[in-house]
């Protein structure tokens, strides 16, 4: 588990294979006097070769979504427990990690910014090729422009 931002010591930390991202921002030192603990789902499920970046306050963070979630088997790949991304300054790596956007699509949004300058709007990145409603709904709340 890779712990990073505001936390007491990032690094990297095992943890049980139970484990949700609280239990690592804890073997991290627990959260910073400047960290935005609602910047980031401490009840997430994680699991190894995860990264979980606990953003600072005032940072924008992820809204607050209502849904219930199927349990679905883990993906064996490693996920990205994502902080905020700017869409007009992340490079295609940054993109990449966001949930929706893969590396090709983030590799496009790279190419349509330096070619048409910046984002101004979230519905401009539905110009992306490949870029889809649901990609945009499922990324959006990782995004800031």
């Amino acid at each position: 588990m890779y712990v990073v931002g505001a936390v007491a010591r990032p690094g990297l930390y095992r943890v049980a294979a139970d484990a949700r991202a609280d239990d690592a921002v804890r073997a991290a030192g627990g959260l910073r006097p400047d960290a935005d603990p609602a910047g980031i789902n401490l009840a997430a499920h994680v699991s190894d070769g995860d990264e979980i970046a606990v953003p600072l306050l005032g940072q924008p963070t992820q809204e607050r979504l209502n849904t219930k979630r199927s349990r679905t088997p883990r993906s064996r790949s490693a996920k990205k427990i994502s902080a905020i991304v700017d869409v007009n300054t992340a490079s295609a790596e940054a993109l990449a990690s966001v949930p929706g956007i893969g590396a090709m699509i983030a590799a496009r949004i790279v190419q349509v910014r330096e070619e048409e300058g910046a984002f101004t709007t979230y519905d401009q990145l539905l110009d992306v090729a490949g870029m889809t409603d649901s990609r945009l709904a499922r990324a959006q709340p990782y995004l800031r422009l």
